[in-house]
């Protein structure tokens, strides 16, 4: 099967759960001051977090890590103004 692309116009909201399988990509993108991170715990507890970036769009792509694995992809505290 290709590799999809998931398209996500981030903004503080909550989201379905989505599916997607090894080498699929997920696109972020915003307008304003924004970072968006994976949080281990599936909370928005900050412990363990990991940056996927700070700068419009951010992607990420899916590896064989992440097989069975419910990630959680949030922003983090706003960016102060630049």
């Amino acid at each position: 099967a290709q590799a999809a692309n998931i398209d996500v116009a981030w903004t503080i909201q909550e989201y379905a759960d989505t599916s997607a399988q090894v080498g699929d990509t997920i696109t972020f993108t915003w307008s304003s001051l924004h970072n968006v991170y994976i949080h281990p715990s599936g909370t928005c507890n900050d412990t363990g977090a990991i940056l996927i970036g700070e700068t419009s769009p951010v992607t990420y792509t899916f590896t064989a890590d992440d097989v069975d694995e419910d990630l959680f992809f949030t922003p983090d505290k706003p960016l102060p103004s630049r």
